[in-house]
């Protein structure tokens, strides 16, 4: 799971829809999760995250979920 002081690996950003790639450490080597987010300003203009979406924003969670696969592909390294 991500922690404050952690630093995604990368940011998608689509439709005012983050996909965020972290790099995690396991038992077998590195791996990659993704969050999906929403960035909301609040009344007093402070930013807030939120991770509920609507009918019209799932082809938008389709289309990072797409690109995030695609780079999480090009930069693990793979070992058989």
């Amino acid at each position: 799971m991500a922690t404050s002081t952690q630093k995604p690996a990368h940011v998608l950003r689509c439709g005012g829809i983050n996909a965020t790639i972290w790099q995690n450490a396991g038992e077998y080597g590195p791996y990659f999760t993704v969050t999906f987010s929403r960035p909301v300003r609040d009344q007093a203009g402070a930013w807030r995250n939120f991770a509920s979406f609507s009918l019209r924003d799932l082809d938008t969670i389709a289309f990072l979920t797409a690109k995030a696969k695609e780079w999480i592909a090009v930069n693990v390294r793979v070992t058989a």
